[in-house]
């Protein structure tokens, strides 16, 4: 099942029961900030967040099975957890404030990276991932045109 929200101006999602047939989840362009509701969507392959306000990405290990994952432009800081999602093939993270991306490193199906506009990466963690990265990886001087 796909559920697409995006562009809605929706602040708040609220799920109280699990959703375990939900495998696409869109919910960007929205006012969004909060993600507690991801514990209710266990079985989702595909998330994306995009151009929401997120106040943080601890809520992401929720996600166990999700291989794509886009959050562009969300503010957030950190990946921490992010090495719990082992399925993780293709992640969009561009244009945040993100200073490390050690929680990658542990990744071993990741083949698409989009880091661009995080500026404050060390140029040792980004030749780390480099050499892991093998079918698409835009460091973060990369822009989108």
């Amino acid at each position: 099942k796909i559920l697409n929200i995006e562009k809605n101006r929706i602040e708040e999602i609220s799920i109280e029961t699990g959703h375990f047939n939900l495998s696409n989840l869109n919910i960007s362009s929205n006012s969004i900030s909060n993600l507690d509701f991801l514990k209710f969507t266990p079985k989702l392959k595909q998330f994306i967040a995009s151009d929401n306000p997120l106040e943080g990405v601890e809520k992401m290990i929720y996600l166990k099975e999700v291989e794509t994952l886009y959050l562009w432009h969300t503010g957030i800081e950190t990946l921490d957890g992010f090495e719990e999602l082992t399925d993780l093939t293709e992640l969009g993270i561009a244009d945040n404030e993100i200073k490390t991306v050690k929680p990658l490193h542990k990744l071993k199906k990741l083949k698409m990276l989009l880091l661009g506009g995080n500026e404050n990466i060390s140029q040792e963690e980004i030749s780390l991932l480099e050499e892991k990265i093998n079918q698409d990886f835009r460091k973060p001087e990369w822009k989108e045109n």
